[in-house]
């Protein structure tokens, strides 16, 4: 009777002190997960973009569209809604991946089987500092693969110039497909 009731104290123990590992290694996990987004810089590498801008031609001549970035999810994301000035729309979803130590972008229009009416991008940087790039492959309906890089670079707190370029070669040769610049809209 001595040796079961000790080899069941001994058991009880084991069990006391498995139990508390897991719960201490669970609750360290759960505050690493719980950590605001708004706390780690790499969630914040694409404020500049947040707020409402009036889209131009580079030459400021005439508007294309409106485009509203904001900070959803506690900050851990970013939407954009962005309407041209014949009605036709875009949504993204942009995201920071800590485990992939990069930021994603989605892209969906309500064309999503058009050519560029749905795209997965990947963050590229690259020099000047003051720019982001997105890169992404897809092919049209022909067949045809298509490399595009979207590049994001502020001028100023109230200008960004927003580029698409295209390569249907590997990228050894790129084309302009849109070119813009967006004027941050003033508060009232």
């Amino acid at each position: 009777m001595f040796f079961e009731t000790h080899s069941l104290m001994g058991h009880l123990k084991m069990i006391l002190f498995v139990g508390l590992i897991t719960c201490t290694t669970a609750m360290n996990t759960q505050a690493q997960q719980t950590i605001p987004c708004t706390s780690d810089t790499n969630f914040r590498t694409l404020d500049f973009l947040i707020g409402s801008w009036t889209v131009k031609s580079t030459d400021g001549s005439r508007d294309i569209a409106t485009s509203t970035f904001k900070k959803e999810a506690k900050g851990c994301a970013i939407t954009e809604h962005w309407e041209g000035i014949n009605g036709f729309q875009g949504y993204s979803l942009f995201y920071y991946s800590p485990m992939k130590s990069n930021w994603f972008q989605v892209w969906i229009t309500e064309a999503p089987r058009a050519r560029g009416g749905l795209k997965e991008k990947e963050m590229d940087m690259y020099p000047p500092l003051n720019s982001v790039v997105f890169k992404t492959t897809y092919y049209t309906n022909n067949g045809t693969q298509m490399l595009e890089k979207t590049t994001y670079t502020r001028t100023s707190r109230a200008t960004i110039l927003h580029q698409i370029e295209v390569s249907t070669n590997g990228g050894s040769d790129w084309s302009v497909s849109f070119d813009a610049e967006y004027h941050r809209k003033r508060s009232l």
